[in-house]
């Protein structure tokens, strides 16, 4: 008997299982890949409901955050809202309860919004005087060239007859002899003639101490400090004379101004004259008023700006005004109103009326010194 190893008598039969072995179908999840597969999506759904943890944990922590900056945020937003409408011109409004939260909440820390004073009636009166003012003075206006003056005045007939100066100042009573007490002395200015007037100088015991003649017929007398200032007409117009009495007995006359047209009145307030004229046109080559003022040696013609125009103007002259302080070396500002007839000045109001226009013209004493000193 042939005996042969064991190895040798089995390998066949290890041949045919290992051939029946592949033979047979191994499912995929029996196989490596499937079990690391199986594996690797364990793995998956473990993180899963971590992710959605740390997400919520996330979003409470932002609403814990927000609700905590809320308040200083809205603030914020509300004050910088303010200032862009404040910018814009239109600033938000608050409704009832909130205006009454807000008050509220001024008076838990201590502040009391202060009450609103209603206006005085001298505040009243200033806001309707300066509103009456603007309205009749929108009816003039600067003329802007002596071209525009001359066009006025095509439209215009000269005046057949000149009105005389009695005529031009009848709303002006006569009220001659003026004295006026200075340092305690009295000045006096008396008309003796129709075209002559005299100045006479007291002292305290009523002991004449100087007369002066004037080549005119003086209608008004202003004295301040050392200076005296008559006022009144002559054969070249209005005129101002400004006398030195630092010496009674002797004045010095140091300054003469004249505007052209007759006399119509002399008014003094705070230091400063006003004095006006009526200026009537005979020809149209002299169709501006002129000045002379002896300071400067010279006469001058008003500016094309000096010159307040109207759209009904009818007459063909000028009311002319100057304004100047009562110093012998002061300076003047004049300004003329085409087709005015008549001067006045009272309660701090300078009027000039004009032929054909309802409306004077119109203005405040504070904006007449304003415009007299630029």
């Amino acid at each position: 008997m042939n005996h042969r190893k064991a190895e040798e008598d089995f390998s066949p039969v290890a041949e045919k299982l290992r051939e029946l072995d592949r033979q047979i179908p191994v499912p995929f999840a029996a196989t490596a890949q499937g079990l690391q597969a199986r594996l690797s999506a364990a793995s998956k759904k473990s993180w899963l409901p971590k992710k959605w943890i740390w997400s919520a944990a996330s979003l409470l922590l932002v609403a814990v955050i927000g609700c905590a900056l809320w308040p200083s945020a809205q603030q914020l937003l509300f004050s910088v809202g303010n200032d862009t409408a404040a910018g814009l011109g239109a600033a938000p409004q608050m409704n009832k309860a909130e205006q009454e939260a807000v008050l509220a909440a001024d008076e838990e820390d201590g502040f009391v919004a202060p009450a609103a004073s209603p206006p005085s009636e001298q505040a009243v009166g200033q806001a309707e005087d300066s509103a009456k003012t603007s309205e009749k003075s929108s009816l003039y206006y600067p003329a802007e060239d002596y071209q525009q003056i001359r066009l006025a005045l095509r439209a215009i007939p000269l005046p057949t007859q000149e009105l005389s100066s009695c005529e031009a100042s009848n709303r002006l009573a006569d009220s001659f002899p003026i004295t006026a007490a200075e340092r305690a002395y009295r000045y006096s200015l008396a008309r003796t003639s129709n075209e002559t007037s005299l100045l006479s100088i007291y002292d305290p015991d009523e002991t004449l101490l100087s007369q002066t003649a004037m080549d005119y017929r003086g209608d008004a007398l202003f004295v301040q400090g050392q200076t005296l200032v008559l006022a009144g007409e002559n054969a070249d117009g209005t005129l101002l004379q400004f006398f030195d009495v630092s010496d009674p007995a002797g004045p010095v006359l140091q300054r003469t101004f004249t505007q052209q047209g007759a006399y119509l009145g002399a008014w003094e307030s705070d230091g400063v004259l006003l004095i006006g004229s009526l200026y009537q046109l005979d020809s149209i080559e002299s169709f501006i008023p002129v000045v002379y003022d002896s300071n400067e040696s010279q006469a001058k013609r008003l500016e094309a700006g000096q010159i307040l125009l109207s759209d009904h103007c009818i007459f063909a002259s000028y009311a002319v005004v100057t304004v100047i302080s009562l110093e012998a070396d002061s300076s003047y500002c004049s300004f003329a109103v085409l087709g005015g007839d008549s001067v006045d000045f009272s309660s701090g109001r300078l009027n000039i009326s004009t032929v054909g226009n309802e409306t004077d013209f119109s203005i405040l004493q504070e904006q007449l010194w304003e415009n007299a000193a630029e």
